[in-house]
């Protein structure tokens, strides 16, 4: 009898993510959400992954104000925590918390609004965040407005064990909710189809020094 007991299966290349739904946050998301619809009846869309739907420049700090700061004190916790976490799996002691140099920007989606397959080049982690989620999928659309995170392994999803090995991973919007996921990982958004519209701020955030 040939004897595997001791014979252990290993996950490696593993892809970090971290989500988190902030409690508390309903004044903190009432001004951020009253400051965003404003700027987005004064300001034109900028046009990169979203199909319809409204995109601010990168600059929510100008004219945010204080409740961006809040949410940003927020998300270098998460940043620090999950860095940490990093590290202390590779068996690493890095010390002290990270320095960060973040960029974030705000986005509202109404019916039919999606976003393309893209990542965020140049940056560590990424994150979203979402003031208001909207309103919940449709029967018979469960993945409606969905972030959809995909597998960086291509060849992997295309051979190996595709039914058992998922090749992306759904997550649907909830109020206060934060994620962070790597920025090299390829992400879309499901079409939405709700009538209230869906608030959310994106960060991407660059380790410094870098990489």
């Amino acid at each position: 009898m040939i004897d595997l007991e001791s014979a252990e299966l290993e996950w490696i290349f593993g892809v970090p993510f971290m989500r988190h739904t902030w409690a508390g946050c309903e004044p903190l998301n009432e001004a951020l959400r009253e400051a965003i619809l404003k700027q987005q009846a004064r300001a034109s869309s900028r046009a990169h992954s979203n199909i319809g739907g409204w995109q601010s420049e990168p600059d929510i700090e100008h004219w945010i104000g204080r409740p961006s700061h809040d949410l940003v004190r927020r998300l270098i916790a998460m940043l620090n925590h999950a860095t940490r976490k990093l590290y202390a799996h590779a068996g690493r002691d890095e010390g002290g918390d990270v320095k960060w140099q973040i960029g974030g920007w705000a986005n509202v989606n109404r019916a039919g609004h999606y976003n393309q397959l893209h990542i965020h080049p140049n940056s560590t982690w990424s994150a979203v965040y979402y003031v208001d989620a909207g309103d919940p999928p449709p029967d018979g659309n469960e993945y409606a407005g969905a972030i959809t995170l995909h597998s960086p392994n291509l060849a992997m999803v295309n051979t190996f064990f595709t039914r058992v090995l998922p090749d992306r991973k759904f997550i649907l919007p909830e109020t206060g909710l934060m994620l962070l996921f790597p920025s090299f990982l390829q992400h879309s958004v499901e079409p939405y189809l709700g009538e209230r519209p869906r608030i959310s701020l994106a960060f991407n955030a660059r380790k410094q020094p870098y990489p």
